[in-house]
């Protein structure tokens, strides 16, 4: 990036930091002309004194579901399932199975019941920081949550559907889930600093987060903590660099993980709306759609427990911003469209 531009980025950054009260900012913007810029503000704790950095991994929440879209989409290139297949293939014995399909759950108009409803379960994750949850105990949990509608009568975000997809995953192909994204996406994307928790083991610069809005007291949330990543498993396990993202990005829509026609049908929207986040517009196939100073955006926002994250590719300019914070939550998509400003003041991204 020329010095002028990364200036501006960086001076948006620190000022997002201030003005959110935030710990710390991690960022990486990549532009239709190859121009790449990554940048750091803030500190990783809440005294001030480990300064955040370009190559710290942060959890990445329900970014993680674009992982697990894109391992269910190759096996359906593959001819390995079919996104008609109905839920009963795999679990028989789960609630209204057989009318709902593969693409229903990656779409979220399954009307599964979220599984992060369960205040227990909640509970006993947030005071057991090295409990390690097995997926079949998470599935009889998900089964007793019930439906919120008929199968393909409507759209309701929950992150049931992401775990019965990574569940699907790891049956029709019999390899753990974490070796499936590594297969698919992170080895074709060439990303060094992204992991799938608790399974992988991790370089020792995962970043503590701090909650001050997700549970009723402020609580940190530990780089050795389990509980988290397991319970959300395919929906929201992944830790990541801002600058993986971006380029996880990059491959995705530039065809280097999957075939661009299957990437069409991802960003096949659904047209919704959301209370929290007026600027989502639409919801594909594992990928959001946001409309951002103007510009319509693609990728998957993450809220997790202590962390939030925002990695979007603007295909109409063809450029790329991540934003990752170590801190649930604050406005990120303010900081995202103050970066989105400086950007295209740069003549390399003007029409």
């Amino acid at each position: 990036m020329d010095p002028a531009t990364a200036g501006r980025l960086q001076e948006a950054l620190d000022l997002a930091v201030v003005r959110h009260s935030l710990p710390g900012l991690q960022a990486s913007v990549r532009t239709a002309g190859g121009e790449t810029w990554s940048g750091a503000s803030g500190t990783a704790d809440l005294k001030r004194k480990l300064p955040v950095r370009t190559d710290h991994l942060m959890r990445i929440g329900s970014a993680t579901k674009m992982f697990t879209a894109a391992v269910i989409l190759r096996l359906q290139e593959e001819g390995r399932l079919s996104l008609e297949d109905p839920l009963s293939v795999w679990f028989p014995d789960f609630p209204h199975s057989q009318e709902v399909t593969v693409r229903q759950l990656l779409n979220h108009s399954s009307g599964i019941a979220e599984f992060r409803e369960d205040f227990p379960a909640l509970l006993k994750t947030a005071l057991i920081p090295t409990l390690n949850w097995g997926p079949d105990a998470i599935v009889a949990l998900a089964a007793r949550r019930g439906s919120y509608f008929a199968p393909g009568s409507a759209f309701q975000y929950s992150n049931t559907n992401y775990l019965l997809l990574g569940l699907i995953a790891e049956r029709v192909t019999g390899r753990p889930l974490a070796e499936l994204v590594r297969q698919t996406a992170l080895a074709p994307a060439g990303l060094r600093n992204t992991f799938f928790l608790p399974q992988e083991r991790v370089p020792d610069r995962i970043l503590p987060g701090y909650d001050r809005d997700l549970m009723p007291f402020d609580s940190e949330h530990a780089p050795d903590n389990t509980a988290w990543a397991s319970l959300q498993f395919a929906s929201g396990n992944m830790v990541a660099t801002a600058d993986d993202l971006a380029l996880f990005l990059e491959a995705l829509f530039g065809g280097r993980i999957l075939a661009l026609e299957t990437v069409r049908e991802m960003t096949n929207f659904l047209d919704i709306r959301n209370e929290r986040y007026p600027e989502w517009t639409g919801y594909g196939l594992g990928i959001e759609r946001l409309e951002i100073g103007g510009q319509e955006c693609w990728g998957h926002m993450g809220l997790n427990i202590g962390f939030e994250s925002i990695p979007l590719h603007c295909p109409e300019r063809g450029h790329t911003i991540v934003v990752l914070g170590n801190v649930s939550s604050y406005d990120i998509v303010d900081v995202f469209g103050q970066l989105q400003v400086n950007l295209e003041q740069s003549s390399a991204v003007l029409p």
